[in-house]
């Protein structure tokens, strides 16, 4: 008689292993906004913002160190010939 567990249970073994495992690490290791890093978007988020409501292209991305709280230039290229440069907030995502 073989003894040896079938296929169907070693998955099955495994998966359930992963899932608790999972399920301790992201009580161990919160997201980092729980930590106390700084919530805002990014630079790719302010771009994304920037692009949806001018309905332009990214030409370019900068974060301006000198404003606080840290906000975006973003250059969009708008129609033909026209740049414009719009100004995204990093806590709330509003352009100015």
């Amino acid at each position: 008689m073989n003894r040896a567990p079938n296929n169907k249970c070693r998955l099955m073994t495994i998966f359930a292993l992963t899932w608790v495992t999972a399920g301790m690490a992201a009580e161990v290791f919160p997201p980092p906004n729980e930590v106390g890093v700084v919530a805002g978007i990014g630079a790719a988020h302010a771009a994304e913002i920037a692009r949806e409501k001018t309905g332009g292209r990214v030409l370019a991305v900068r974060a301006l160190a000198d404003d606080e709280p840290r906000t975006y230039a973003v250059r969009l290229l708008v129609n033909p010939g026209l740049v414009r440069t719009v100004v995204v907030n990093n806590d709330s995502g509003r352009l100015r």
